[in-house]
Parts: structure tokens; C-alpha cells; sequence
């Protein structure tokens, strides 16, 4: 009896000091896997899964300004606007002629009521001419419509109207445009 309690001690004893580890799997995607992966969650609105996607994308492409920009919009849309921002500054540091990041950062900068440093950004987004110019120029409507100057305001919603503005901002443009530029 005194020989079974003491091998059972023993063998206790024996698998206690074993140690276990843990092996760290390796991400099983590529990075292309992950930008695609992240774009489908975009698309679906599922920005937090999105998010990580992308963080998980920059961490392997680091110097893709791409990524960077659709990180700083799943950071914008989960009102993350300080990661937003870090993000969009590293955009147009990877490619200063991407226009949609100065647009983003100008919204992002307008939210703040930084205005002047959102009118620099904007500015610039339309400067380089990029393929949203509607919403560039709705951007910065929006911004003068935050400095009191209706007028200007108006003149760039009609711009922006004539330019074809994304789909998901048709309805803010005719909305602003009924309640600051239509004659009652």
C-alpha cells in the first residue's frame, strides 16, 4: 500500500516538473489576404473587424499607403479620430499626392472645429484633383458652413452636385443644400 501511495507521489511529481510551452502559431494569411479580407469588412460595415485586418496588414507592409488610409478610416468610423489621424498622416507621408487622406483628415480636423487646419487640408485634396472631387468639395462646404460663410458654401454644393458626389453623400449634399442654400 506504502509502495502505491509513494509511485503515485512520484508520478505526480514527475509530470509537475515538466514544463509546458506554447508555440505561437504564425499568421496563416498573407498581407494581400488580410487588405482583401479587411476590404470585405469594409464593405460590410463591420469596421472593427476591418480594423484589425488592416492593422494586421501595415504591421507586414509597413510602407503601403493604402493600408494606412483604410486604417484611418476604420479608426474614423469607430470615432477613434486621434488613431484616425495618426494614420492619415502616415498616408500622406507614404504619398503625398493621395488626395482622400487630406479630404479624411480635414473631416477629421472639422470635427475638432479646427478649421483652419481642415481648410489647408481640403484645399489641398482639391488641388490634387482627385477622383472624389464631389466629396472634396463637400468637405469643404461643410467647413464653411462652420465659418459662417453660406455663400462660398453654397457655390461649392452646387460644385460638388455637377461633379457627382459618392452615393452615401448625395443625401448630406441635398440636405445641407436645403437647409443653408435653398431660397424659402
Amino acid at each position: 500500500m506504502k509502495r502505491i501511495f509513494l509511485f503515485t507521489i512520484l508520478l505526480t511529481f514527475s509530470f509537475c516538473s515538466k514544463k509546458i510551452s506554447l508555440v505561437k502559431i504564425n499568421d496563416p494569411l498573407s498581407p494581400e489576404e488580410h487588405f482583401q479580407l479587411g476590404m470585405i469588412y469594409l464593405s460590410s460595415k463591420e469596421f472593427s473587424s476591418a480594423q484589425k485586418q488592416f492593422k494586421n496588414y501595415v504591421k507586414q507592409k509597413p510602407k503601403d499607403y493604402l493600408g494606412w488610409f483604410y486604417l484611418g478610416v476604420c479608426e474614423q468610423e469607430l470615432n477613434r479620430y486621434q488613431k484616425a489621424s495618426r494614420a492619415y498622416k502616415k498616408t500622406i507621408s507614404l504619398n503625398p499626392d493621395y488626395a482622400p487622406a487630406y479630404n479624411n483628415l480635414a473631416d477629421l480636423y472639422l470635427k475638432k472645429h479646427k478649421l483652419t487646419q481642415a481648410e489647408e487640408l481640403v484645399k489641398k485634396a482639391i488641388e490634387l484633383n482627385g477622383e472624389n472631387l464631389a466629396d472634396y468639395y463637400l468637405t469643404y462646404a461643410q467647413i464653411l458652413l462652420a465659418k459662417n460663410q453660406k455663400a462660398l458654401a453654397c457655390q461649392l454644393l452646387e460644385k460638388a452636385e455637377k461633379t457627382k458626389p459618392s452615393c452615401q453623400n448625395k443625401n448630406i449634399l441635398k440636405k445641407l443644400w436645403q437647409t443653408n442654400c435653398q431660397k424659402k
